[in-house]
């Protein structure tokens, strides 16, 4: 199994609504092969009325860019085949962000906002 913890912004969102809710981490569990680690580096925004998952990125200079179209700031996780995968991680992080705002924040965050996520082969 996998575990998905929030870490509030420290911030609210500006009025409008635009602005990070929330970092994310995936912490993975023990009968995975990644047992004892955790990706860092997600996190949950707002723009308007739309929510978005951002994924963990890595800023690339210009002078090493091979190509002008690729991305100053690819991102760390990247599909082998089809975004697929990626939309699928996403689509959980937000779903899981969801279930945390409907939560009591008043206890203790880190035990309420660890909601179970299906390992999905």
């Amino acid at each position: 199994m996998m575990r998905l913890h929030f870490i509030p912004a420290d911030r609210p969102p500006r009025p409008g609504g635009h602005g990070k809710l929330a970092d994310a981490e995936i912490h993975f569990g023990d009968h995975t092969p990644l047992a004892g680690l955790k990706l860092t580096g997600l996190a949950v925004w707002q723009r308007g009325i739309d929510r978005y998952v951002a994924l963990p990125a890595r800023g690339v200079p210009a002078s090493r860019r091979v190509l002008p179209t690729d991305h100053r700031y690819p991102a760390l996780l990247r599909p082998v085949a089809a975004w697929d995968r990626a939309d699928y991680l996403t689509g959980m992080v937000l779903a899981g962000y969801a279930d945390y705002e409907l939560a009591d924040t008043d206890t203790d965050y880190e035990l309420l906002a660890a909601c179970e996520l299906e390992e999905h082969a």
